[in-house]
């Protein structure tokens, strides 16, 4: 059944497709070959007309007239023109419902009417007379004859049929346009040439769909037999029976499926073999990750504990430091108000500045633990702006002694003069700036600037940058800039002092305040940190209801 109806199908979409074809043909044959007989029949119509406008006298054709009543001047002229014109129209088998050939002239007011008089005709019309005379107003053709060119129409339709017809000019002996003549010629003829023409392609074809449809029919009988095979065979390989095949020994596409099917038939059986001991492996390795998950979460339990217990540790060591560091500070300070000598002030202003540097390395681990652990927490509140600026600067200064640096505070215009936020963190934040810029360069300038960076709805930003001539930072090391306990030069921590968390505690501190320090630097031209931060309070919140 399945055999049958596949050939069926396959036999009636080739006698469809060659069915459309051969229509399409036809019409295109038929359309053609109109065209063709039009152009060919209006190409003998002009030359029959052309012939015979020279043949005709017009000294006799001027002399035929017609008077009030219609009555013909000169009738001896008229039967002579019209003996020649019955001579062409038999000669040409010129065929017509009414005279197939005759002479027309134009009347006086053709110019606006387009009116012509009939002069020479070779028949009668259906009344039997001939219309010599009569007046009708004149087709393009004739209308283009008079204004001295050659014409054809063209294939057009009147109650009498189909017809093409053409016209040429009469000329006296100046050659002045003095009349044309116009022939007709019915295209019935030429109709029933191109549908024999159709006929005879209509019968080759029905030739070739009787050839076509057998040679469909037994190519595909041919090709069920072995297609139904393979289908068996891909429904056996889709149940997981790989040893089926198809076995077709055939030399052509067929046999290439076949032995195509056959061979997938092999691989996905040694597929099935490889999948199933990758399986097994894969059972035992994830056993072996399943440990290893588990032992890894046990370990990084312990480490989270142990970098709670490093936190907490550095948080206690860090109080327990600043107690006995405040005592030794203040005690240098007490001891400076006292009388002292050149070598005991210097000594004991160097044991202060010690102290301080040092309380200032254990604030920064403190800090750093408690950014850690999540616990370091902002305050909010007004405070004086240029203050906060200047004591940082004050901070920072002793950096920079006994170097030639030149340091200038600049706070814009317009800046306010309260802000809203942490000043001890903000100070924390410009003095380690300010601090690091001191400490690299050598010599040149080192500056703090404030400036507005905009203006906002309920907002007041302010542009915080510290720029100085320092050695500049490459591309290369910007990205260690803000990584704990990380110098960007050995060296410096034996020339320079320090701990590495300058930079990363401000980043940090900055991020908290909802900014973020960005660099702007050039090796051997120095560098720009700048952050912007909210001047403004937040915008008050209404108390739930």
């Amino acid at each position: 059944m399945f055999r049958f109806h596949f050939a069926a199908r396959l036999t009636l979409y080739s006698v469809a497709l060659i069915v459309l074809s051969v229509m399409v043909s036809s019409v295109t044959v038929y359309h053609f070959k109109i065209r063709e007989l039009t152009d060919n029949l209006g190409k003998e119509l002009l030359g029959i007309v052309n012939t015979t406008a020279v043949a005709i006298d017009a000294g006799q054709h001027e002399r035929i007239q017609f008077d009030a009543a219609g009555k013909m001047q000169d009738l001896a002229a008229f039967n002579a023109i019209q003996q020649q014109l019955i001579a062409i129209k038999r000669a040409n088998n010129l065929t017509s419902h009414g005279s197939p050939i005759y002479t027309v002239r134009a009347t006086e007011g053709f110019a606006t009417n387009r009116v012509v008089e009939f002069v020479v005709l070779t028949d009668p019309d259906e009344t039997g007379q001939i219309p010599a005379g009569n007046l009708y107003e004149a087709p393009q053709t004739l209308q283009t004859a008079l204004a001295g060119q050659s014409a054809t129409s063209g294939v057009y339709t009147d109650p009498h049929g189909e017809w093409i017809s053409a016209a040429a000019p009469i000329r006296d002996s100046k050659g002045r346009v003095v009349g044309a003549v116009q022939a007709d010629r019915t295209a019935a003829y030429f109709a029933k040439e191109a549908l024999q023409t159709v006929k005879t392609v209509l019968v080759s074809a029905l030739a070739s769909v009787a050839g076509a449809s057998f040679l469909a029919w037994w190519f595909a009988r041919r090709l069920v037999k072995p297609l139904k095979q393979l289908a068996e065979t891909a429904r056996q390989v889709g149940r997981g029976n790989f040893d089926f095949k198809a076995e077709l020994n055939r030399g052509d596409e067929i046999g290439d499926i076949s032995r195509s099917f056959d061979d997938a038939s092999r691989q996905l059986a040694d597929s099935r073999k490889r999948d199933q001991a990758l399986t097994s492996d894969l059972q035992t390795a994830n056993q072996q990750l399943e440990r290893a998950v588990a032992s890894a979460t046990e370990l990084a339990v312990a480490a989270q504990a142990a970098d709670r217990a490093k936190s907490e540790f550095l948080a206690a060591m860090s109080h327990e430091l600043r107690t006995p560091l405040n005592h030794v500070i203040g005690l240098g300070e007490f001891v400076l108000d006292s009388p002292l000598d050149a070598d005991q002030r210097e000594n004991v202003e160097l044991m202060r500045n010690s102290g301080q540097e040092l309380l200032r390395m254990v604030e920064g681990v403190l800090d750093f633990s408690m950014m850690e652990s999540r616990r370091l927490r902002l305050s909010g509140a007004p405070f004086d702006l240029r203050a906060c600026v200047d004591a940082a600067a004050a901070d920072a200064l002793p950096k920079a002694a006994g170097k030639p640096i030149q340091f200038t505070i600049e706070v814009a215009d317009g800046v306010p003069a309260e802000m809203f936020g942490d000043a001890a963190r903000l100070r924390q934040v410009l003095f380690n700036l300010l601090e690091n810029s001191m400490k690299f360069t050598e010599r040149g300038t080192v500056s703090l600037r404030v400036t507005s960076a905009g203006e906002m709805p309920d907002r007041r930003p302010l542009r915080f940058s510290v720029q100085d001539t320092g050695p500049g930072i490459g591309p290369d090391q910007r990205t260690q800039l803000f990584k704990s306990f990380t110098q960007l030069d050995g060296s410096n921590t034996r020339r320079h002092g320090g701990i590495g968390l300058g930079l990363v505690l401000s980043q940090r501190l900055v991020q908290l305040m909802g900014s973020e320090i960005t660099v702007q630097s050039e090796v051997g031209q120095g560098s720009t940190f700048s952050f912007v931060l909210d001047s403004a309070p937040p915008p008050a919140t209404e108390p739930a209801a």
